[in-house]
């Protein structure tokens, strides 16, 4: 039987003000010149108790394609990023980490072609100007592409010859996040994922995250240094593809 425990996650409200303006959320460098009149949000929130499955020793049942999300025993060999001791990772362990993370869901994916993208390193404090763009644990519930700005992401990360090459319907394009604590063992903020298959499209808000470029829930408790989870944003397949 599955272990179920409470919890407490923040969720957008369902306010009347969103009836006519829709959520935005405006993250640019402190130094850029914005109208202080203009909120830089318009978001509210709160919070819900809700029923967290803990997959601990059935992480086997979840496979990607169904739900959306699968863990991966994986090892990094960065071991600078583990614990974040000292100053921290610098650029050249970033890139080194990015390598790695390309190879792996090249694998995973039996994928022909991986463009990696950011990583993150979540902290409490959020500076958009830091190449390493250290931020805050996530603690609200949210997807972060949608039917829309999928496509979008794509075409714009992709140079000219991989248009040539790929955007046609013989390729499939996945955008695929990953994570893994950086910590031995996470006993603070563990990321919960929507099994896919429990989602409605009547459940999620539209939302405006304007940045310089442009639910049951499931966790695996205590998860390790060594256990990565990856899971699908966006699948440019026709019809019901998992995703979280």
């Amino acid at each position: 039987m599955p272990n179920s425990k409470s919890g407490d996650i923040i969720f957008l409200q369902n306010a009347a003000l969103y009836d006519n303006e829709k959520p935005y959320l405006v993250l640019l460098p402190n130094t850029a010149s914005i109208d202080p009149r203009i909120p830089r949000h318009n978001l509210l929130f709160e919070t819900h108790r809700v029923e967290l499955t803990d997959i601990r020793g059935r992480e086997n049942e979840y496979r990607i394609d169904e739900c959306g999300f699968q863990y991966l025993c994986h090892q990094t060999s960065v071991r600078i990023l583990l614990g974040l001791q000292g100053n921290g990772p610098t650029l050249c362990d970033t890139h080194e980490y990015k390598a790695e993370t390309e190879e792996t869901l090249k694998l995973f994916f039996k994928a022909i072609h991986v463009i990696r993208e950011n990583v993150k390193y979540n902290r409490s404090e959020i500076d958009l100007n830091d190449p390493l763009l250290r931020e805050g644990p996530a603690k609200g519930a949210h997807t972060d592409v949608t039917a829309r700005s999928g496509p979008e992401m794509i075409l714009h990360r992709l140079s000219e010859e991989d248009i040539r090459t790929y955007r046609n319907s013989t390729y499939r394009f996945r955008i695929v996040n990953t994570w893994r604590t950086l910590n031995e063992i996470c006993q603070e903020n563990p990321l919960a994922l929507c099994d896919y298959r429990s989602v409605s499209s009547q459940d999620l808000t539209a939302a405006d995250r304007v940045t310089p470029e442009r639910a049951g829930e499931h966790w695996l408790r205590n998860q390790r240094s060594d256990e990565l989870a990856i899971f699908v944003l966006y699948d440019d397949q026709p019809g019901s593809q998992a995703k979280c």
